[in-house]
C-alpha cells in the first residue's frame, strides 16, 4: 500500500460522509478530515460531522483480551475512522480490564489467606514428626479442600492479566501513531508529493 493510495481512500471515504449528509459539490474531491472536531470538510467550506455517534459501555469489570473489534489488515487501506474506533476499543478494554485486574487481585489474596489458613492449621494438627512429613500433611489438606487449586488458578489468572494490561498500553501507543500519520493524510490539502517542507505547492 502507497501514500497515494491512503491519500485516495482518505478522500473516497471524506466523500461518503459528505454524501451521507446530503451534500454534493464539485468541490467534494478536495474534502478533507479534522479529527480534533471528528467533522469532514468539503473544498467548498462545507462541514458534516461523522454521522455515526458514539455509543456507550457499561463501566463494569471485564477480561482486557477480549476485544469488540476485529484486527485492521495491514494489506488493505484503513481510514482515520477504523484507527479511531480500535483506540477507542483500547481504551475501554483498559478502563474496564482496571477493574477486572484488581478482582484478580483481591481474588488472590483471598485465595493465598485460605490457603495458608489451611496449611499451616494441617501442620500443627499432625502428629508427624519430621519436617518434610509435616509439610506434606500440610500440601495434601490443601490438596484435599481446593485451596492449592484456587491459590495457583489466581496466581496465573493475575499475572495473564496483568500481562495483558502491559501489552494493551503498548498497543494503544502504536494505534496513536497510527492516527497521526492518517490524520496528516487526511488534513493535507493535495496528493502527496504536490508539498516541499514549506508547505508551498509545486
Amino acid at each position: 500500500m502507497t501514500e497515494l493510495d491512503n491519500y485516495q481512500a482518505l478522500r473516497a471515504w471524506c466523500a461518503k460522509i459528505l454524501e451521507h449528509d446530503g451534500h454534493t459539490c464539485p468541490h467534494v474531491e478536495q474534502a478533507r478530515y479534522l479529527p480534533e472536531q471528528a467533522t469532514v470538510m468539503c473544498g467548498c467550506g462545507y462541514a458534516a460531522i461523522r454521522p455515526e455517534p458514539a455509543g456507550e459501555l457499561e463501566y463494569t469489570a471485564r477480561d482486557p483480551i477480549q476485544s469488540a473489534l476485529g484486527l485492521i489488515d495491514a494489506t488493505k487501506i484503513y481510514t482515520p475512522d477504523e484507527v479511531e474506533r480500535h483506540i477507542l476499543d483500547v481504551l475501554a478494554r483498559l478502563e474496564t480490564g482496571a477493574l477486572f485486574e484488581r478482582e484478580c487481585i483481591l481474588r488472590e489474596e483471598r485465595a493465598l489467606d485460605a490457603w495458608n489458613r489451611t496449611y499451616w492449621r494441617a501442620i500443627a494438627e499432625t502428629s508427624a514428626s519430621s519436617e518434610i512429613k509435616r509439610k506434606a500433611a500440610g500440601m495434601m489438606a490443601c490438596v484435599e479442600d481446593d485451596t492449592a487449586r484456587e491459590k495457583h488458578e489466581s496466581v496465573m489468572l493475575r499475572k495473564a492479566v496483568q500481562a495483558t494490561m502491559h501489552n494493551l498500553r503498548a498497543v494503544l501507543s502504536g494505534y496513536q501513531s497510527v492516527a497521526k500519520s492518517v490524520a496528516v493524510a487526511y488534513q493535507g490539502g493535495g496528493a502527496p508529493g504536490q508539498h516541499d517542507r514549506g508547505g508551498r505547492a509545486w
